[in-house]
């Protein structure tokens, strides 16, 4: 049974929530305990929260997953657990979600509340439409970027709120492609989205998005604040470590087919965590020394 709860909330999914630290390391915060407290305490929020959507979500889409080859081994899908265990389970998450954000801020619970408003949408109305559908899911990490700057009393840059966009839809899109390729011609049957989309049309958005999100954070580590507030132009010196990352999920994503689920792409592959490791350090080095 725990393992089955710990699928239905998707603890993985969890690590998306790192976006809020964001904030955090870029406003040299780091060492200060309060905004640390404050941003895992705005961590566990949104896990909790994110948690909540996602067995929502399941409850709603039981039928649909169902008939996915791979969806249908979830837990609800799958009868391990009832439907009515999943609500109990979504309302204590909700509890503890909206009960943490209170005791952040109520700036903070308000960002919170835009979130699962969203999610809520997306998971009765949004989802199905096509174009649609990949705009709100990155709104979500963005609104989590912004989240982590609220904690903690601070304004994240323009530059770094575009390119968190821009590498959410990368992930995304790039997930949608998993799926329509999975499914083909029954991919409408279980997202209807699906219906309205092509493997061109896929490839041509997902290089759109590679490309402006390279181009976004390049910016960013030039941007004229960004650069006066951390006293150092040196970010620029870590774009090499994104282009690799970028790369290297394009190439799962066309040869290894690793698109459909990212956060735990993100999670598995060795190459992918090295890199965004090295990326941290230097971060961390080019800003605190």
């Amino acid at each position: 049974m725990q393992r089955n709860v710990i699928r239905l909330i998707r603890v993985h999914q969890w690590a998306k929530n790192l976006l809020l630290f964001a904030a955090l390391l870029f406003a040299q915060r780091l060492s200060d305990q309060d905004s640390l407290y404050l941003t895992i305490l705005g961590f566990i929020a949104f896990s909790c929260a994110a948690s909540a959507t996602y067995v929502v979500n399941d409850i709603v889409d039981i039928t649909r997953d169902r008939l996915h080859p791979v969806k249908k081994y979830r837990p609800l899908a799958a009868g391990v657990i009832s439907t009515r265990q999943a609500w109990i389970i979504a309302g204590v998450l909700f509890v503890v979600s909206v009960g943490t954000a209170l005791l952040v801020s109520p700036q903070f619970f308000a960002i919170l509340m835009v979130y699962l408003i969203l999610t809520t949408s997306y998971t009765k109305v949004l989802k199905h439409i096509e174009l649609v559908d990949i705009l709100i899911v990155s709104l979500g990490f963005v609104i989590r970027a912004v989240a982590g700057g609220v904690a903690i009393g601070v304004t994240i840059s323009n530059w770094l709120f575009i390119t968190t966009f821009f590498l959410a839809l990368f992930l995304v899109i790039g997930k949608r492609r998993h799926e329509f390729l999975l499914l083909g011609d029954s991919a409408s049957g279980t997202r209807k989205s699906l219906q309205n989309y092509t493997p061109q049309l896929l490839d041509t958005l997902l290089t759109i998005v590679s490309t402006a999100s390279l181009l976004s954070y390049v910016l960013y580590t030039q941007a004229p604040d960004v650069v006066n507030r951390l006293g150092t132009s040196a970010l620029v010196y870590t774009v090499p470590l994104v282009v690799y990352g970028l790369f290297r999920y394009l190439l799962l994503v066309y040869t290894d087919n690793k698109g459909e689920d990212p956060t735990r792409t993100l999670l598995t592959d060795k190459q992918i965590i090295l890199t965004a490791l090295l990326w941290g350090l230097s971060i961390i080095v080019i800003i605190y020394t």
